[in-house]
């Protein structure tokens, strides 16, 4: 008898040592996951019963708030613990998941997956692995994990290479012992900075509409299931849609309206930031990243600064700066601080490669309403430009009126458009108003002057030019585009582009 238990017990510690080792191995053989491991294991790393609000989303969540900003600003203790290609029938496991360990003042829940119709609709084709797999394989194995598989994976035989992923990652992936605990620390507390990838034209974007578009069948589901679930919590829970672009063929306003006015009638609040986008200061040209419902450094910090005064103003949420126990938060802000420097230098030089992209005339004009930059445009007097329908549009958009065609003088127009404001020079570099070519100030003398070399206006008179902009940065006057154009039988042809600065 005694044998026989003791091959039961050297039986059970050998499947527990082999199921502890499948584990292990499972966590650092698994894939990057986009941003996603990074975020999902750095919520593990947090104390239990540490965070005061958590921030579930995709993202355009994780692209959108930066928990250390908030932390610096309001004392505010937050996660994104925010995914890749969320699914809407994914959140309320993710829900479940965060509450295992955490117990918030205030969950935070965005509505970004919905209004991209992000939805596992039942499907494994191929184009559906990835973001499949941004959903399960992050998280830690538990019921919960299993739970998302069957209801995210339809099919049986599927399953099981997501129930055990280290079957599909362990020839493919390089073992990342850094996660053997599927946990990780970061500082950047599930924030990520994403690429500026589209610029959109003016005439692509369309007015705001109220007028409500139902959810489809498959999300219109999982929203309202979502809703009954949340029913059962007993903390306060905020939805909300960070600042989007009403670009044109989507549906975003409509969505947004129906899902405000069913959240209402369930009992919860709900934020829609693009009502107050001016208000946050979002600048609808340079300000998004991969599309009009993802961020750069610049918006997020301006983002953040807004949502978290917002919660602090409406929620209980304690300010923990001078709590003891939340030192290691100061020790992360120092680390973050390098890291931020880091993401504001990539957003610049993306900037300029945004500029570098730009190439012709119409569209480089539209990137000139953004808020960041004035310009100087030259236009000859007899220049083609006077009978372009389409530049003349984009040039009274900036808040500038041309002067006659064939006048006697040509002109270099300086342009504030924020202030609505323009300054003209003459063909000999002559301020009309009584100052010297060179000095371009704004003429309420509040900004920055604009230094621009006498070479570049020259170019201008000495070259077949028949529009030029010289382009600086408002905030601190650093001169960083030239660009001019010839007329040929297409239209329009580059003569000159140099990146400046940086």
């Amino acid at each position: 008898m005694r044998r026989k238990i003791q091959r039961v017990i050297a039986a059970a510690l050998f499947w527990a040592l082999l199921a502890g080792t499948f584990v292990h191995l499972t966590y650092i053989y698994r894939g990057g996951l986009s941003h996603t491991r990074k975020h999902v294991a750095g919520f593990y790393d947090e104390e239990e019963d540490s965070l005061d609000v958590i921030i579930i989303g995709t993202s355009a969540t994780f692209s959108a708030f930066m928990p250390m900003e908030a932390w610096n600003q309001y004392g505010m203790v937050s996660y994104n613990f925010s995914i890749n290609t969320l699914y809407t029938d994914s959140i309320k496991y993710y829900v479940r998941e965060a509450l295992k360990t955490q117990s918030p003042k205030l969950l935070v829940i965005d509505i970004a997956p919905f209004l991209f119709g992000h939805h596992s609709f039942g499907k494994m084709q191929e184009a559906f692995e990835v973001p499949t797999r941004y959903n399960t394989d992050g998280l830690s194995f538990s019921k919960n994990r299993f739970d998302l598989i069957n209801e995210i994976v339809p099919v049986w035989e599927d399953r099981l290479e997501f129930y055990f992923d280290l079957f599909y990652y362990h020839g493919d992936t390089i073992p990342q012992p850094v996660y053997a605990q599927n946990r990780r620390h970061t500082v950047e507390k599930g924030y990520d900075n994403l690429p500026i990838k589209e610029v959109y034209e003016s005439s692509g974007l369309v007015e705001r509409s109220r007028t409500e578009v139902e959810l489809d069948e498959a999300n219109k589901e999982a929203f309202l299931d979502l809703l009954e679930e949340l029913q059962d919590y007993d903390f306060p829970i905020l939805f909300v849609s960070q600042p989007y672009l009403n670009v044109e063929g989507q549906n975003t306003d409509g969505l947004a309206a129906y899902m405000e006015r069913v959240i209402g009638e369930h009992g919860f609040a709900f934020l829609n930031m693009t009502d107050h986008a001016d208000e946050i200061g979002i600048d609808p040209k340079l300000d998004y990243s991969l599309d009009y419902l993802h961020y750069n450094t610049a918006s997020a910090e301006k983002i953040t600064a807004y949502l978290g005064q917002y919660i602090m103003e409406r929620y209980p949420i304690p300010d923990r700066r001078a709590d003891e126990a939340y030192r290691s938060w100061h020790e992360d802000y120092a680390e973050w601080q390098d890291i931020l420097e880091d993401y504001r230098g990539e957003t610049e030089r993306q900037r300029m490669e945004v500029f570098g992209r730009m190439t012709k005339p119409a569209r480089y004009l539209d990137l000139m309403q953004s808020n960041y930059y004035s310009c100087c445009i030259w236009i000859p007097a007899q220049s083609p430009v006077y009978h372009d329908a389409v530049l003349r549009e984009k040039i009274e958009e900036l808040g500038v009126t041309m002067q006659e065609e064939n006048s006697s003088k040509n002109s270099l127009i300086v342009i504030d458009h924020s202030a609505d404001k323009q300054i003209l020079y003459d063909e000999n570099g002559e301020f009309l108003y009584g100052s010297t070519f060179g000095e371009v100030r704004y003429l309420d003398g509040t900004a920055p002057e604009l230094s621009i070399n006498y070479s570049d206006y020259s170019y201008f008179l000495e070259n077949r030019t028949v529009m030029g902009v010289i382009v600086a940065e408002r905030a601190t006057g650093k001169l960083i585009d030239f660009i001019a154009w010839d007329a040929d039988e297409d239209g329009y042809a580059l003569l000159r582009h140099e990146t400046k600065y940086p």
